[in-house]
């Protein structure tokens, strides 16, 4: 396909939730286009369609990879695209930072594997816990159960072999498919019925073949918002279960502005704390400083509170660094 073809599908490749997989077809078919004179006019929201297939997906504003298949399709049936359509491409030119989808990209990848240990203190407990599931005769019974009055292979993932219970929606909102009118498939909504009542009652997220899957905290960041989910059987406490530094490395966004109570009585502007953040992070290293040393005297510089949250510390770090080569370029 060529060498631009090429760099994309690296970036893609690189990507969670098996990107690369869903995207290469349609990624050939909108490079196609592209070196086609015939397409010239479509080039420039094409352009911008591609480069949001190499965004993490979480940060997608809209279904590019449907969104890009109905566009493709108009275009080799030599249908006329609706004139509203490039209008909404061109608003979306600017793409989310690169530290922002480096980021959320290792978010992704630890949501892959179901791994959100690091947003707690201690989660030797809750290990323990799922290690005993297999143990428990009422979950046996309950999916034997299961298995006997319903097909499972209809309803588990193909690959991981998952079969999870149904995901409720912000504000408690249900899918459309949790409503027995609008279900089109009323065994599958059987279905669900039953394995939903078998998780309530087991502390369950789901089951992988045979192996209960324990309920357990997630963080889940998406573009309006950062979800935090409690399972039930959890007695959380909020200072001393929570790790609130990871849960700001996901939630953080650069765009964001800077809220310290310092900022807001000196009235300094992020920026101005930025710089003054990279000026003293700078200065600490040239001393040779490390570790509490160094953050302590950032600390004071910028008029930040004490032992202020590592994760902050990092974060801001970021930010400085990201401004300073905004404002005096890289060599």
């Amino acid at each position: 396909m060529g060498k631009q073809f090429d760099l994309w599908a690296g970036k893609v490749k690189k990507l969670a939730f098996r990107q690369f997989y869903k995207l290469e077809s349609l990624g050939k078919e909108l490079f196609g286009f592209i070196k086609n004179k015939d397409h010239k006019r479509h080039a420039p929201y094409l352009h911008i369609l591609l480069q949001w297939c190499t965004v993490p997906f979480t940060l997608w504003v809209l279904d590019f990879a449907g969104f890009g298949r109905m566009i493709a399709a108009k275009i080799n049936a030599r249908e006329e695209i609706d004139h509203r359509i490039p209008i909404l491409l061109k608003k979306l030119e600017q793409l989310p930072s690169a530290s922002t989808q480096e980021r959320v990209s290792k978010h992704e990848s630890d949501i892959q594997t179901g791994n959100y240990e690091k947003f707690l203190r201690n989660s030797a407990k809750y290990d323990a816990m799922e290690k005993d599931l297999p143990n428990n005769p009422r979950i046996a019974q309950g999916w034997n159960e299961i298995q006997s009055l319903f097909d499972i292979t209809k309803y588990r993932n193909n690959v991981t072999g998952i079969v999870r219970h149904t995901h409720l929606l912000d504000r408690g909102y249900r899918p459309s498919r949790w409503e027995y009118d609008r279900a089109d498939d009323k065994e599958r909504w059987l279905f669900q019925a039953f394995f939903d009542l078998f998780c309530a009652e087991n502390n369950l997220l789901g089951m992988e073949f045979d192996r209960p899957l324990l309920a357990r905290l997630t963080v889940i960041r998406t573009i309006f918002g950062t979800q935090l989910t409690v399972p039930r059987h959890m007695s959380f406490n909020a200072f001393d279960d929570m790790n609130w530094g990871e849960f700001q490395e996901v939630h953080a966004d650069e765009d964001l502005g800077w809220h310290g109570p310092k900022a807001s009585e000196g009235n300094v502007s992020k920026k101005a704390m930025l710089r003054i953040f990279y000026e003293a992070h700078e200065y600490a290293e040239s001393q040779g400083w490390t570790g509490d040393k160094r953050w302590s005297y950032v600390e004071n510089k910028c008029g930040l509170r004490p032992n202020t949250d590592r994760g902050t510390l990092r974060r801001l770090r970021r930010q400085s660094e990201v401004l300073w080569e905004k404002e005096h370029g890289t060599n």
